[in-house]
């Protein structure tokens, strides 16, 4: 049991004005905390909490009866909480899991994938790593549940190790094998000279002057690197036609030209 979830539950039951007491409430609480707990889990949890906060208004009898009524009333509002959180019409900041026929028919694509280029001999090696597993004991918060073949998974762990060390190349050439002696030097001049607690005008310091600090040439090059990587997000396989659809292209397009790369 979560602690984190008794918890909320708990002081809900014992804080709450008494009218907001309800089942629905009470189940509400307890999906915002863990999105996809079962039925069964988060009855577990509410039967324990209302035991004690019914010990702790033993002389308020209508409070008592609040919290006893909740129970009875568990499944029917369990399911109506859980239908407006699936159509979207309450807002969780976690996505979905997975389940088994999605799991099923992501690790297919990734295999159809390594098939495409089954000749190379590291594709072999993964793709019968992965036609060996077992999908239904496939965990969705597996990443290779999503198509992602992780160099933390079981598969590339076992991989022989001269395709081990092909597989983590790219890896290792974004990790440069030298600091430049230029940046050691500035590290160590701002720690001989770093002076703690000394007055800063941040609201001057903070104040864009709105003007670009790049060339129109290096804007350019910014801009078609930012569209390059949105367009390879938007044809990746882990996003479906339904979430590309909902994206507004317009607005994402512009924010990101104007927010992430460019100092506004």
């Amino acid at each position: 049991m979560s602690s984190e979830l008794y918890s909320k539950i708990y002081n809900f039951l014992v804080t709450a004005n008494q009218e907001h007491i309800t089942a629905t409430s009470v189940i509400y609480q307890g999906i915002e905390e863990d999105h996809w707990i079962s039925q069964n889990d988060l009855r577990r949890v509410v039967d324990q909490a209302i035991g004690f906060a019914s010990n702790l208004y033993a002389e308020e009898p209508s409070r008592q009866l609040k919290l006893l009524r909740i129970l009875p009333q568990f499944e029917i509002a369990f399911k109506g909480v859980c239908s407006l959180r699936d159509i979207g019409a309450v807002k969780m900041n976690k996505e979905r899991p997975l389940n088994s026929d999605e799991i099923k028919k992501n690790i297919n694509e990734l295999k159809a994938k390594l098939k495409k280029n089954i000749t190379t001999p590291i594709n072999q090696h993964l793709y019968f790593g992965i036609n060996n597993m077992n999908i239904s004991e496939l965990s969705w918060m597996n990443p290779l549940a999503s198509q992602v073949i992780s160099d933390e998974s079981e598969i590339v762990k076992k991989l022989p190790g001269q395709f081990k060390h092909t597989f983590m190349k790219p890896v290792q050439q974004m990790v440069p094998s030298l600091l430049p002696s230029a940046v050691k030097r500035k590290c160590n001049e701002f720690v001989a000279t770093f002076i703690e607690n000394r007055e800063i005008d941040l609201s001057r310091k903070l104040i864009h002057d709105g003007i670009w600090k790049e060339t129109e040439n290096e804007l350019a090059i910014i801009a078609e690197r930012i569209l390059d990587t949105l367009s390879d997000s938007w044809n990746n396989p882990a996003f479906g036609a339904n979430f590309v659809e909902s994206l507004n292209e317009g607005n994402e397009v512009t924010q990101d030209l104007k927010t992430e790369d460019f100092g506004f």
